[in-house]
């Protein structure tokens, strides 16, 4: 029905980071899609499988080609996803300190699966020092789609209100939003492409 939120709203509670933490798990092995808090704004999160995919598209009102990147757990977790060498594998961690977004060559056997998010076949990595995240990312150990929650060219989200006043009219929207509260406000993540040398900044 229109001008309703029909997702489930979860109260995220600093003292219970496990518990709705393995909540938001069940739910996301149930390939449903979620709105939780990140290093930046509000984001949208979902297992890589092409349903998941296509309905957080229709979610987002986004086209097909354009790339979507993942979170990821740490560095050591690049290995098993991603063609990296020394050089690359130092850039990221001298760059954890804040949001960057870092594109990396997929491997070759991954091309194929994650085609709907890197048609290319690179992918945009992100590595967040946020715990709530962390907890989920390394319970899944595997990656979890990282873009921003908001309906497309529309402005970033960074509280449950702002989420409800773009989407309250839209038909597809997410199975939960887990509410962290009013995000400061932080620019989007820097996007650096270490698939050429040198290496180059896509976005500021």
């Amino acid at each position: 029905m229109e001008g309703k939120i029909k997702m489930e709203i979860i109260k995220f509670r600093p003292d219970d980071i496990s518990g709705i933490a393995q909540k938001v798990i069940k739910r996301l092995k149930n390939n449903e899609i979620g709105v939780i808090s990140s290093d930046t704004s509000y984001g949208l999160v979902t297992l890589v499988r092409n349903r998941n995919i296509n309905r957080l598209l229709k979610i987002k009102g986004r086209l097909k080609r354009k790339p979507i990147s993942v979170f990821v757990p740490d560095l050591d977790f690049l290995d098993q996803l991603v063609l990296i060498n020394q050089s690359q594998r130092q850039f990221i961690q001298d760059h954890l300190d804040k949001p960057h977004t870092f594109i990396l060559e997929l491997e070759s056997e991954l091309k194929e699966q994650y085609q709907i998010i890197a048609p290319q076949g690179k992918v945009g990595i992100r590595i967040v020092a946020v715990p709530f995240l962390q907890v989920i990312l390394k319970a899944l150990n595997e990656p979890l789609t990282a873009t921003s929650a908001n309906f497309s060219n529309q402005p970033n989200c960074y509280s449950l209100k702002e989420f409800i006043n773009q989407f309250k009219n839209q038909t597809n929207q997410p199975d939960f939003f887990v509410d962290a509260g009013k995000l400061a406000f932080r620019k989007p993540s820097t996007v650096i492409d270490l698939t050429v040398f040198p290496y180059q900044t896509i976005r500021k």
